[in-house]
């Protein structure tokens, strides 16, 4: 699923129970990095503005194709948990961290 520990294949697909694309609200498949710089880019309330820097600095490196510490995968994480359902957040969580369970 992942390329190396820190660094996923971004342009994955996220797939349906039925193994199936996932497409978004415009009808494109969603990949990990559509669902990581949507997480990222996400306003929650509890975000200091300390968090919103960091989440857009990870979000850019997902948008280079660049890899993420393990901060902000942590983040990455968190804001994708928050803001998509079960098969997303499956499918995202392993591929930004293949040691998640």
């Amino acid at each position: 699923m992942a390329t190396s520990k820190n660094k996923p294949d971004y342009t994955q697909s996220i797939k349906d129970m039925d193994g199936k694309p996932v497409k978004d609200e415009d009808g494109k498949t969603m990949t990990i990095k559509t669902v990581c710089i949507r997480g990222l880019n996400q306003l929650f309330r509890e975000d200091s503005g300390e968090t919103k820097f960091k989440k857009f600095m990870a979000a850019t490196k997902v948008a280079n194709g660049d890899p993420l510490t393990a901060e902000e995968v942590s983040l990455a994480k968190e804001a994708i948990g928050k803001m998509f359902g079960p098969v997303v957040v499956g499918q995202a969580w392993q591929a930004l961290d293949p040691g998640v369970k």
